[in-house]
């Protein structure tokens, strides 16, 4: 049974919001989301969502879309949704950094603290 157009453009809809929620990339259609979030995606994310833009764009030719594997386009969709609702969206390397930052200064100043009072115990 082939896929219908309809689903297909739900699916790609959905992917291309999770992809603007937790990666920012925006874009008319999926492929632009895509070819602009090029190195923010992991490559297996990013493979799965090419090929599920790749039918995104053969949903207008009928005779494409008869061509399409719905278990190869189901199974990436299901690996895009998941993985994408489990990033977190704190999850970035610019909290990692800040938080790496502050429990250094945090530890630098509890250091300090002790060496002082060591200081005016002695």
């Amino acid at each position: 049974m082939a896929t219908s157009a309809i689903a297909i453009n739900q699916k790609a809809g959905r992917v291309a919001e999770l992809l603007e929620k937790h990666y920012g990339l925006r874009g008319q259609t999926l492929a632009e989301r895509v070819q602009r979030g090029r190195r923010k995606l992991p490559t297996d994310l990013r493979r799965a969502v090419e090929r599920l833009a790749q039918a995104e764009a053969m949903v207008w030719q009928p005779k494409l879309l008869l061509s399409l594997d719905d278990t190869a386009l189901d199974r990436d969709y299901r690996l895009i949704v998941k993985r994408l609702e489990a990033a977190k969206t704190g999850n970035t390397l610019g909290a990692q950094m800040l938080s790496s930052v502050a429990s250094t200064v945090l530890l630098l100043a509890l250091l300090g603290m002790g060496i002082a009072g060591w200081v005016t115990l002695n």
